[in-house]
């Protein structure tokens, strides 16, 4: 398999972190990219972004959340998620991480641009997401942020 991706595409990390965390290593070639310049990746995903996987049949998957699904079912599956109120409390808190993640790429790009048609009200509303998301109550927060508010909170030793 190919994975095309980039080093600084935090939608690459999510599933490079998924390949190690599912021993796939040796099994995916990772194809480092930059999607503005790299003509490879319109056959594997036509609307251009990274990530995107292309398996042993010659299939293209064009999103991490596919990827990332895709590969749990080919390798032995991650610890279940937990049942009932508990397994919509951890999706929630996927969903508010992922959408930090598509808060600060979209910030990122918009800074990119010419600097007198920068929008700073889209700016502001991708900061406002972002800032909702971190300080949301602790049962809605990624897994990430709550261990570490949790270690911050920690009385020093």
């Amino acid at each position: 398999m190919k994975l095309y991706c980039s080093l600084t595409s935090p939608y690459s990390r999510k599933v490079r972190v998924v390949i190690d965390e599912l021993g796939l290593g040796d099994q995916i070639e990772e194809v480092m990219t930059d999607r503005l310049t790299h003509r490879r990746i319109p056959r594997a995903n036509p609307l251009s972004k990274i990530p995107a996987l292309v398996t042993d049949h010659n299939e293209a998957l064009p999103d991490s959340s596919l990827i990332v699904e895709y590969l749990q079912a080919r390798a032995r599956p991650l610890a279940q998620l937990p049942r009932g109120s508990q397994r919509w409390a951890a999706l929630r808190r996927l969903q508010l991480a992922e959408g930090i993640m598509d808060a600060a790429v979209a910030s990122v790009l918009e800074k990119r641009r010419p600097e007198g048609i920068i929008y700073s009200g889209f700016l502001d509303r991708q900061s406002g997401r972002i800032r909702r998301a971190v300080e949301a109550p602790v049962s809605m927060l990624p897994l990430c942020l709550c261990a570490r508010s949790a270690l911050s909170k920690s009385p020093p030793a």
